[in-house]
């Protein structure tokens, strides 16, 4: 039994490399919590941010205020990504998942999974940024943790 409405497309296996690269030093910025411009530099102006079910944080400005009181509520945070997949290679749309260590201000440490929908832009100059980065993530363990 076929229905075109259920076809699944499968990922495309050549990804771009600036696309992965862009990732890694993404995360690599956002687990240090001095990165705060850095951080807001991978977005682009007008960028879209949701975390989580959140309220979508809009722009420079609001993701730049969330950024400054990200840090208020853990002592660290490090996100290892597993895998990235887009529907071809030259798209600038990807999904990935990955898992992500929080360490509490309760000194409690809890693990979860994550996945990240985004949409990447070249603005004037050849740096990749994000135009839209929605966070799904597992809240069980940051429950756990007492942490919501």
């Amino acid at each position: 039994m076929s229905n075109p409405e259920y076809t699944i497309q499968a990922a495309s296996p050549a990804l771009s490399s600036d696309i992965i690269r862009f990732f890694e030093e993404f995360y690599i910025i956002t687990d240090n919590p001095a990165e705060q411009e850095n951080y807001v530099d991978q977005y682009t102006p007008d960028a879209v941010f949701i975390r989580g079910g959140a309220e979508p944080t809009r722009g420079a400005t609001e993701i730049r205020a969330w950024r400054q009181h990200a840090f208020d509520y853990m002592k660290s945070c490090k996100h290892i990504p597993h895998k990235i997949f887009s529907l071809s290679p030259d798209s600038n749309e990807v999904m990935l998942y990955g898992r992500v260590t929080i360490g509490h201000l309760n000194s409690q440490i809890s693990e979860g999974d994550y996945a990240v929908r985004a949409i990447l832009e070249k603005g004037e100059d050849p740096k990749l940024r994000l135009a839209f980065y929605e966070v799904f993530m597992d809240v069980y363990e940051l429950s756990k943790a007492g942490a919501l």
